[in-house]
């Protein structure tokens, strides 16, 4: 056999073991399936006439063959690290959160979750590699066999390119026969990720022209309209390591020195997904797991409030409205939209929330009529030791033990997030304002495995147990006596927060098309009923499977 035959025959042995090494270890993750298995099968056919085509080909063969060979170990790589991190391989939603990501959180997170494991694998790869390549010998039945199973593939390429053919490019996602060839199943994640996000990009900015041009049928309840309503978006910031909630923890100094007739404080508030983009869409449109509707085709709380004649406000630090996908385009429809941040685009050192005070003294005015305000932190975001300035850093960091160490930095980070909140309530104290504190999700810290972080594809109660409060000032409670009952008869019910948008519209007095008093936390008819699935509308119901899993500690 002839060094060229053999080299195309080591190569396909080494890229069929890293693809099997893949689904053995999805196998441990999950169930055998005989689908499954048969679906590898194929896509190990489809691989081999991938190869024997390189193999056939006059020129260049042998770099492009390198390049396969590269492409594959580098995406065996990105689905060992995911599978050890997410127990899952590279899916749609990682590549979505992927493409919204900037370089210097993609390096964060690389620092937090690369470890001594993935590098052992890693190197044991690099020894398949060399075995393979320098000790495998390939006889005539090998290649007879390799030979053989090509030319199976070309069967079932020439099948899947008549199901493309017909059902389109977009048909890839359904795909299941390629999952066994990584480079390729990833590259249709990472594709469809894109298509998506454009996609919804292109309907929204028409969604925007016919919103101009639209009239919706809105009508006041209350004559007394409150004056500021204000929304707070944390970011990742799990209730449970927030004192409020946590008499263990010494977090909240601040927050628990304001009056409980001022601040209310909701025990069993979840979000809808464990991911920002994906609950977020959610939160701010009448988008839910029932409708399962795009968020773009929904109506979002941002133009309601311009409709009805509220100077709208959002304050962010986080992505830009060019970049920040669903959460950054309805921004966009604000009135004025500040988005401090400038670490975002380039590579100086990171904003801290308190940069968001500054624009807020500056900005608003308290003379309007009506304002809503929206106001974005970067909250307790991974990684936490970059969320808080060092005067902040009062919980011991110092730790050789990285849970330990880890733990401790999120702390700090929600205490400063503490004084964060408390001195943005502070600005609306002495006006007739109410506001509304949520967190987009929550967070995961080593209460199951090894593992601190969020991701709606190994979705658990820590990552979507949330703060939820509300504060009014004294010049609220006067005004509007009967609201701040209402709010205080419903700390205690159980609620998601894809329906918050129905809150805040009950909140201000205002019938919309789509608006649903039972889906309003605050509402006497609230449905306190309703299942509240987690992850979507395929996803997990949080009250049955999620709500009693157990703390390591």
């Amino acid at each position: 056999m002839n060094e060229k035959k053999e080299f195309f025959a080591k190569s396909f042995i080494y890229a069929s073991f890293l693809c099997l090494a893949v689904y053995l270890i999805e196998i441990y993750n999950k169930n055998f399936s005989i689908t499954l298995f048969y679906n590898k099968i194929v896509g190990l056919c489809i691989l081999s006439f991938i190869y024997y085509v390189l193999l056939k080909m006059p020129k260049l063969s042998i770099g492009l063959l390198w390049i396969a060979n590269f492409l594959i170990t580098i995406s065996f790589c990105v689905d060992i690290f995911c599978l050890f991190i997410f127990k899952t391989t590279l899916s749609e939603l990682m590549a979505l959160t992927l493409i919204e990501t900037t370089f210097n959180e993609s390096l964060e997170f690389l620092k937090t979750y690369l470890n001594l494991k993935i590098f052992a694998i890693f190197f044991a790869i690099g020894l398949v590699l060399y075995f393979v390549f320098k000790k495998f010998y390939i006889n005539k039945k090998i290649y007879i066999l390799f030979c053989i199973m090509a030319i199976v593939g070309f069967g079932f390429c020439i099948r899947e390119i008549y199901l493309i053919s017909r059902d389109g490019i977009n048909a890839c996602r359904y795909k299941t026969n390629w999952t066994t060839i990584l480079t390729l199943r990833q590259f249709c994640s990472i594709f469809n990720a894109v298509y998506e996000m454009q996609n919804a990009k292109h309907v929204f900015l028409n969604y925007k022209k016919e919103l101009r041009n639209k009239i919706y049928k809105t009508s006041f309840i209350s004559k007394n309209l409150i004056q500021n309503i204000v929304l707070i978006l944390g970011e990742s910031t799990a209730k449970n390591f927030m004192s409020i909630y946590n008499q263990s923890i010494k977090t909240n100094p601040k927050l628990k020195q304001i009056n409980k007739e001022n601040l209310f404080v909701f025990t069993d508030v979840i979000s809808p997904h464990a991911q920002t983009t994906l609950s977020l869409s959610k939160v701010l449109t009448f988008s839910s797991y029932e409708n399962n509707m795009p968020w773009y085709e929904q109506l979002n709380v941002v133009d309601v409030f311009n409709k009805n004649n509220y100077h709208t406000y959002w304050f962010s630090n986080q992505l830009n409205s060019m970049h920040g996908g669903a959460v950054g385009i309805i921004a966009s429809l604000s009135q004025d939209a500040i988005f401090v941040s400038k670490y975002k685009n380039t590579f100086e050192d990171v904003f801290y929330d308190e940069e968001l005070l500054h624009p807020l003294n500056e900005t608003i005015n308290f003379n309007n009529e009506k304002n809503f305000i929206v106001i974005h932190l970067m909250g307790t975001h991974m990684s936490y030791g970059n969320r808080y300035p060092k005067r902040f850093a009062q919980f011991d960091d110092g730790s050789l033990n990285i849970q330990e160490r880890t733990i401790a930095r999120y702390k700090n980070a929600v205490l400063y997030n503490d004084y964060v909140v408390s001195e943005i309530l502070k600005k609306f104290s002495k006006t007739d304002s109410l506001v509304i504190y949520i967190s987009d999700h929550g967070e995961e810290l080593f209460e199951r495995d090894d593992f601190a972080g969020h991701s709606d594809d190994r979705i658990s109660r820590f990552m979507v147990e949330i703060p939820m409060l509300i504060y009014v000032s004294d010049i609220f409670k006067e005004k509007h006596p009967q609201i701040y009952q209402q709010i205080k008869n419903a700390t205690h019910r159980p609620y998601m927060t894809d329906d918050l948008m129905h809150t805040i519209l009950d909140l201000a007095g205002i019938e919309v098309e789509g608006f649903d008093p039972k889906r309003s936390i605050i509402n006497p008819n609230f449905d306190l009923t309703r299942r509240r699935i987690v992850g979507g509308v395929n996803g997990v119901d949080y009250d049955k499977d999620l709500k009693h899993q157990k703390s390591l500690y």
